[in-house]
């Protein structure tokens, strides 16, 4: 395909920088997908986190096209001794071209929370989220979230943000009373 406008046609990269002990900063080895492909935007938004697990980060690539044109997938790395480690590229267990997934993404503890927000459920570009889970070394799918009452054009899941048990995703075009088109943010607290 030929690249037009501001989109590169390079697979991507995304980069990391560690604290000095000492002050400033040094750039790890870059995090590149094993399977990546042009005009994939892998690196569009990245999140890392670092706890008793390990440290992690994951990199979304929403026009990545595994299960559709632009359906997307996450990629997740763990930082093992300075080096980057690709150890999961997640895609949606229904995903359909041009959802997107992968468009925005949070990660924190053991926690990945992905957004589609092109997903087709309950109506066209409505928008989904999908959590999964880090459990004995794999991280494993749990639950998919859509807006109460989420109707066509809602982009939920657009941007989301999680910590510790609350995430918060927002809905920027769901339509509010007495103006349409206001959006709105939908917060969750994660049950133990």
């Amino acid at each position: 395909s030929v690249c037009q406008g501001p989109i590169s046609c390079s697979p991507g990269a995304a980069f990391s920088f560690q604290r000095n002990p000492t002050g400033g900063w040094t750039e790890l080895p870059p995090m590149l997908a094993g399977d990546r492909e042009d005009q994939d935007l892998f690196g569009v938004c990245v999140d890392a986190s670092i706890s008793s697990s390990g440290t992690f980060a994951a990199v979304g690539a929403p026009w990545e096209d595994t299960l559709g044109e632009d359906a997307g997938a996450v990629y997740v790395f763990e930082l093992v001794q300075q080096q980057w480690i690709e150890r999961a590229k997640l895609t949606a267990f229904d995903g359909a071209a041009n959802d997107q997934f992968g468009g925005s993404l949070t990660i924190d503890r053991g926690t990945l929370v992905v957004g589609a927000p092109n997903a087709d459920a309950p109506g066209a570009n409505s928008g989904a989220a999908y959590v999964f889970r880090l459990s004995a070394g794999s991280w494993n799918f749990t639950t998919k979230l859509t807006a109460a009452g989420g109707q066509a054009g809602d982009r939920f899941g657009r941007y989301l943000d999680l910590d510790g048990d609350v995430l918060a995703v927002s809905s920027p075009e769901r339509p509010q009373v007495p103006a349409p088109g206001e959006g709105a943010v939908y917060v969750y607290r994660q049950q133990p």
